[in-house]
């Protein structure tokens, strides 16, 4: 397992205030001014009706993917998505997800591959 680093005490539980892009990559997460309303439509439709729909891990494996394309935060953002889809599994008392460091990497090399 990798090392564990600390987010710096002026960034913890901030928005960030810079732009950013995928590393090793050339995708540009949204602009930092955007990320107030990005969050609020991202918390609107966790709470809508029309998620009620799916089945639990199309919900898990969605709102994972909405969280992280916003990266609201410069550190942290994939931990904290992974922490949101298994309180969303657990709601439904289903078995928290661990993707391990080795298959992080294989699925992150796979969607480029896919890009």
């Amino acid at each position: 397992m990798g090392s564990i680093r600390a987010i710096a005490p002026e960034e913890a539980g901030r928005d960030r205030q810079l732009e950013l892009k995928a590393a090793g990559t050339e995708y540009l997460y949204p602009p930092h001014y955007l990320l107030l309303g990005l969050m609020r439509e991202f918390i609107q439709w966790l709470n809508s009706d029309k998620i009620r729909s799916l089945h639990p891990l199309e919900l898990a494996a969605k709102a994972h993917l909405r969280f992280v394309s916003i990266h609201p935060f410069r550190d942290g953002n994939e931990p904290t998505g992974r922490l949101l889809m298994n309180l969303l599994l657990l709601r439904v008392v289903s078995p928290r997800v661990i993707i391990s460091n080795q298959m992080l990497e294989v699925l992150q090399q796979q969607s480029q591959e896919v890009d």
